[in-house]
């Protein structure tokens, strides 16, 4: 019986670690709310496993240059890669350069978000808002999961 409750202990503690987790990532989850929101919690927890089996198979690439895998990108979308660093916002440009802070993010774990931001001739504080735009692409969008494999086969 104490086996059995230790057990109850540790899984709920797990259970409450990923939810805090993902309301923390998106804001509109509750879990009492009923089956929608459920279905969201799901689909988010298959996100965070999905990240994590990345950044495993990511491990053995550290040391790749962030402005590599800008060229890469820029390279894959068939975009002109001063387009990235510039200041245009064409949809097609914004999304080559969330997909590029993406592939930072994973590939460079140690690179800070200022340090992206210089090098995108952007705010750190943009750089987060393009981490919270291309994270919810990631989850929804098919087309952009494909270029990111994309992107990934060609570095």
């Amino acid at each position: 019986m104490r086996e059995k409750n230790k057990l109850l202990l540790r899984t709920r503690a797990v259970l409450r670690a990923a939810l805090n987790y993902l309301t923390l990532m998106n804001p509109y989850i509750y879990i009492g709310l009923g089956g929608v929101y459920r279905q969201k919690v799901r689909q988010n927890l298959s996100f965070v496993q999905q990240q994590a089996e990345i950044s495993d198979n990511l491990s053995i690439k550290i040391n790749i240059d962030p402005s590599e895998i800008i060229k890469t990108v820029a390279f894959t979308l068939n975009i002109k890669e001063m387009d990235i660093y510039g200041k245009t916002r064409i949809q097609e440009v914004a999304y080559a350069r969330h997909l590029s802070v993406h592939l930072i993010r994973q590939i460079c774990p140690k690179v800070v978000l200022k340090k992206i931001g210089n090098l995108l001739n952007r705010d750190h504080s943009t750089v987060i808002n393009s981490i919270k735009a291309s994270e919810s692409l990631f989850r929804f969008d098919e087309k952009y999961r494909k270029d990111y494999n994309k992107v990934l086969e060609n570095l």
